[in-house]
Order: structure tokens, then C-alpha cells, then sequence
């Protein structure tokens, strides 16, 4: 369920002397500098660089899970954790969409895995609530308020219905050992059912409330706001290699002495 992961390499550092001995020219005022390294900030001060793009997504994905129909019950929780493999700023996710017999739902999210906050309620924000009526196709949750990720960020998400009977949410076995899917933004984990229409209650229809080993059947979309090349040994590493090289050649045609 997962899909195959092209991983980039964040951890070479611009050590090229790319930007040795430059001279004033159409990139600012720099000068006769000895390293791109050490005093990056120094050197690119005069050209006004912004550190983070400031459009709110640039780009918008949508993730289509799996789906196998293997159950319908009042919620499911899962995690979703933001990777580290691109210079991301923040990932902002805004919808989530599901099928069933739906009803009254809420959507929550948690700061942290969601088996320390099962029955936690006062650790969860909610992040929407509205009435659906029942649907065999998805069915789009827009959130509230949108959920702010940044890289090594780790959510967990209860998406939830009052309805009274066990129709109200499809979810799925867990087929998957570590997720039910990832790409370079995100990754989605298994989580749990729940089997009660009162939001957070550890009693269920046959005692605990919570089926482990269950994954949310869906959609998840989000946009990304990426971050902007900067010369510092924080920013620069995050980009891949072939990103690294296209600025040194755009770097050194900015050079008197080196056309």
C-alpha cells in the first residue's frame, strides 16, 4: 500500500569555493570572499534573500488510500508524520475525505502519537465538525482550522461519528507493517477503530473501545509551502545534489573573470 520512496541526499555540504573571490556584479554588493561557508551570512547580506516563499502552498496533492471495504464503525485514528527528505517549510493539511453511513461527524487532532491519547480528550483540538448524510463515494471534510506541519512533525488524527450503529465510517484491515502509505512529504500510519459513538470512550458494544491494527480508508489532501535556497549550512544541505550544481554554475556566470 505503500509507494516506493525516492530518498535525496541532504547531507552534503556546499563546500565548493564557488563563490571564492566574487566581485561586485549583478548579484550585490560581494567581494573578494575566501568560503561559501562560515560566513554565508555575511557575504549574501546585501541581497536581501527571503528565507521561506510566501505563497501559502505551492504546491496542492491530493493521497488516495487503498480501499478493501473490510469494516464500518463510528472512527478511526491514525497517524501522519511529515518526512525530512526535501526542503519543506510546512505542509499544510486542509482536507480529509471518507465514506459511510457518516451522520454527525468531528474531526480531532493531537500533537503526538495517538496510543498515549486514546481516551485523552482535553489533548485533542478540534479541527471540524458538520453533519453528512450517507455516501458510498468519498465524501470531502474540509477542516476548520487547516493542520500546520513541519518536517519530524508527528499528528495524530480521530475522525469520528455519533451516528448509533456501526455504519458510519469504512476503515481497513491493517495490510501494511510500518504504513498504510508514504511519499517525500508525508507518511500515514495504522492506527485504531472505534467502536462507540461518544467521542474518546474507552467502553465500546463489547467492552474496550479501541480495535488496533486497523488503517484509515480515505483521502488526505495537502499543499506545501517549500523553502527558498539560502547559502547557510542550515538551508543549504536540505536541497539535492542536482539543485547544489545549477547554483554554482548560475553562481559563477555572475563573475567577471569567469564567463
Amino acid at each position: 500500500m505503500g509507494s516506493y520512496l525516492i530518498r535525496t541526499n541532504t547531507t552534503q555540504t556546499i563546500t565548493d569555493n564557488v563563490i571564492n573571490n566574487t566581485q561586485t556584479n549583478t548579484l550585490g554588493n560581494i567581494s573578494n570572499t575566501k568560503s561559501a561557508t562560515g560566513q554565508e551570512e555575511e557575504i549574501f547580506a546585501n541581497l536581501k534573500l527571503d528565507k521561506k516563499s510566501n505563497y501559502v502552498s505551492h504546491e496542492k496533492i491530493t493521497v488516495d488510500l487503498k480501499d478493501h471495504e473490510d469494516h464500518t464503525f463510528c472512527g478511526i485514528m491514525f497517524d501522519i508524520v511529515i518526512q525530512k527528505y526535501l526542503p519543506v517549510e510546512c505542509v499544510e493539511i486542509n482536507e480529509l475525505w471518507v465514506r459511510g453511513g457518516l451522520g454527525p461527524l468531528s474531526i480531532w487532532v493531537g500533537n503526538c502519537p495517538h496510543e498515549k491519547i486514546l481516551v485523552k480528550e482535553e489533548a485533542w483540538t478540534k479541527v471540524y465538525s458538520g453533519n453528512k448524510p450517507p455516501s458510498y463515494e468519498l465524501v470531502c471534510l474540509k477542516l476548520d482550522t487547516p493542520v500546520t506541519a513541519h518536517p519530524g512533525d508527528h499528528f495524530a488524527f480521530y475522525i469520528h461519528s455519533t451516528r448509533p450503529d456501526d455504519q458510519a465510517i469504512v476503515y481497513d484491515n491493517q495490510r501494511s507493517k510500518n504504513y498504510t502509505y508514504q511519499d517525500n512529504i508525508l507518511k500515514i500510519l495504522p492506527g485504531v477503530a472505534h467502536i462507540s459513538p461518544i467521542p474518546f470512550s474507552p467502553r465500546g458494544w463489547w467492552g474496550w473501545a479501541f480495535r488496533p491494527n486497523r488503517e484509515f480508508v480515505g483521502r488526505v489532501s495537502y499543499g506545501i509551502r517549500y523553502l527558498l535556497w539560502r547559502p547557510t549550512k542550515k538551508i543549504a544541505p536540505l536541497f539535492p545534489k542536482t539543485f547544489k550544481r545549477a547554483v554554482k554554475y548560475i553562481l559563477l556566470c555572475h563573475q567577471k573573470n569567469r564567463i
